[in-house]
């Protein structure tokens, strides 16, 4: 596994991503571009895109929020995503981390929690999706 910066010149591999069906288990498949700080990257495996990993972080905040998704189950399981995880936290030098999860999406919480996460704490989104949201300080 190594994570490949995403460019204007390897971006038009991202659009293979929206061909998965991604939306049972996680909201967006993007980063906010607007950030004012953006760590965004595909995950590789044998030489292949098979996801992304992002942090995004504005000026206003004192953290910044992770983004991940493996999209071809035959990834999963691997422990890909949790190398993702710790190599974008090491890259992005940031010392508080958050994320949402869904409650339903298990195997995810349970590499979160692998990777040094805690549940800070259950809430309902605007669409009615329960999610857990989860934090990480070095």
């Amino acid at each position: 596994m190594k994570l490949v910066k995403i460019t204007d010149q390897n971006r038009d591999a991202y659009n293979s991503f929206r061909q998965e069906n991604l939306s049972d288990y996680m909201s967006r498949i993007m980063p906010d571009e607007k950030a004012d700080e953006l760590y965004w990257y595909y995950i590789e495996d044998n030489d292949e895109f098979i996801g992304a990993v992002w942090i995004e972080k504005y000026d206003k905040d004192d953290f910044g929020k992770l983004g991940i998704f493996i999209a071809d189950e035959k990834h999963r399981h691997q422990g890909i995503g949790t190398q993702a995880i710790e190599e974008i936290i090491r890259l992005s030098h940031l010392p508080t981390i958050i994320l949402n999860v869904r409650e339903t999406n298990l195997r995810a919480l349970h590499v979160y929690q692998k990777c040094g996460f805690q549940i800070n704490r259950h809430y309902t989104k605007d669409n009615g999706v329960s999610v857990i949201e989860m934090i990480k300080s070095s």
